[in-house]
């Protein structure tokens, strides 16, 4: 798994954690809401940016190989130093280019990211913390809207 899925998920784990904590845990973390939504907002664009990234970090290595004529081992890397083994005689090949990571990983750490954070937004919202237009700008940022059910405080 990629640093990009892997801190949407690590950051979607904490804010179930805080949306599932006690009320006067969560009322700490509050006070941290500006800090939570922006580290939302850069895993969310993190997320979006990763094809134009993963893109350029490909064309990159296939020009390096090519400008390099770089070759490896047909049978991998050596174990202790990462590099071709100096007493490996087999065949090299040209390395492959990097595989992308499936749009599906991307798009599910997106969603369960936003879903998280709307469930504590509305958490927020349910114990007083957040009045509704805040909720909605909050909800904003992250690009997701808000069910009506979820607007009752009962």
């Amino acid at each position: 798994m990629i640093y990009t899925v892997e801190r949407a998920e690590l950051l979607t784990a904490q804010l179930t954690r805080f949306h599932h904590g006690r009320a006067h845990h969560l009322a700490g973390q509050f006070a941290n809401l500006g800090f939570w939504m922006s580290e939302v907002e850069s895993a969310l664009a993190t997320l979006d940016g990763h094809t134009a990234r993963f893109e350029q970090l490909r064309d990159a290595q296939i020009a390096w190989v090519d400008a390099h004529k770089t070759k490896v081992p047909v049978h991998g890397f050596c174990g202790i130093c990462g590099g071709k083994c100096e007493f490996d005689e087999s065949e090299v090949q040209t390395p492959r280019p990097p595989k992308r990571l499936a749009t599906r990983e991307k798009t599910e750490a997106r969603r369960a990211l936003v879903d998280a954070t709307y469930y504590l937004l509305t958490r927020f919202f349910r114990m007083g913390l957040l009045d509704e237009a805040a909720l909605r700008t909050n909800c904003d940022r992250v690009g997701t809207s808000i069910d009506p059910a979820d607007l009752r405080r009962d």
